[in-house]
C-alpha cells in the first residue's frame, strides 16, 4: 500500500494510506473520502494533492 498526501476540507494536510477502489478507513465518495483528519480532529472529507 502507498502512502500519499491528502488535504481536507478545511485544508489541513497529512499522509495516508490510498488505495484505488478500496478504502479499510474511510468512506468512498466518488474521488474524495470521509476520513478522520488527525490535524483538526475530525471527520472530514479528503482528496488526494496532485504532484506539483
Amino acid at each position: 500500500m502507498a502512502q500519499f498526501v491528502v488535504e481536507c476540507s478545511k485544508g489541513h494536510h497529512f499522509t495516508t494510506q490510498w488505495v484505488p477502489l478500496i478504502s479499510f478507513k474511510a468512506v468512498r465518495l466518488g474521488s474524495e473520502r470521509y476520513q478522520w483528519c488527525p490535524s483538526c480532529r475530525h471527520f472530514r472529507m479528503i482528496h488526494r494533492v496532485q504532484a506539483a
